[in-house]
């Protein structure tokens, strides 16, 4: 829905409780399109999303060692991962515990999440 109708959805209300509720818990197969909708709001640099990373990346990181998470979704994690990394890089290294930090980085040199 947010991808669908980005410019009249209010995403300022409605992403914060998103992030509340990462990494899913029930119904994994919609991790895909929860990840591939942050990535496109990154890409679009939608200011609300770029706010929540200091909460949002921890969470996803988690979810690169979750063997109940698809490769399909963790190659989605990678590349949000990959564009974080390039223009967030401090909020990265601030956000994330020290094994994150080298889970993701091994992540991105690789491209395999070791699972």
């Amino acid at each position: 829905m947010i991808s669908a109708n980005y410019e009249s959805f209010p995403i300022s209300n409605v992403f914060p409780e998103v992030v509340k509720w990462l990494p899913l818990k029930e119904d994994l197969d919609e991790n895909v399109n929860v990840y591939t909708c942050i990535l496109r709001l990154l890409g679009n640099g939608d200011q609300v999303v770029t706010n929540q990373l200091p909460n949002l990346l921890p969470k996803i990181a988690d979810e690169l060692s979750n063997k109940k998470v698809d490769d399909k979704s963790k190659g989605v994690i990678t590349e949000l991962f990959k564009g974080v990394m390039t223009k967030y890089e401090s909020v990265v290294m601030e956000s994330l515990t020290p094994d994150q930090i080298q889970s993701v980085k091994q992540i991105i040199v690789t491209g395999c999440s070791g699972s």
